[in-house]
């Protein structure tokens, strides 16, 4: 028949050694920091989105009349929008 070639990589689990009490606190303690920072990042996410709620709406609804230009031009021209036709730089 053919070749099966995996699509990805799979990592051979190795037998789990129990924790020593260290690990086990460096664990605990990766894990609140992780979880103080995802409440760190909400709380400016949310900051953001109170102070600039104007600018948020504002770039919301320019992508969403741009998403309806680009719909109108494919349509029209029969081709896919070939993206932004100026550099950044």
């Amino acid at each position: 028949m053919g070749l099966l070639i995996p699509l990805f990589n799979r990592k051979r689990n190795p037998t789990k050694v129990p924790l020593t009490t260290e690990q086990m606190l460096r664990v605990k303690l990766l894990t609140n920091s992780l979880e103080a920072l995802k409440r760190e990042e909400k709380a400016i996410e949310d900051a953001i989105t109170t102070k600039c709620r104007d600018e948020i709406e504002r770039l919301n609804a320019i992508d969403s009349q741009q998403q309806k230009l680009k719909v109108e031009l494919e349509e029209l021209s029969g081709l896919p929008w070939p993206g932004s036709s100026f550099s950044k730089g």
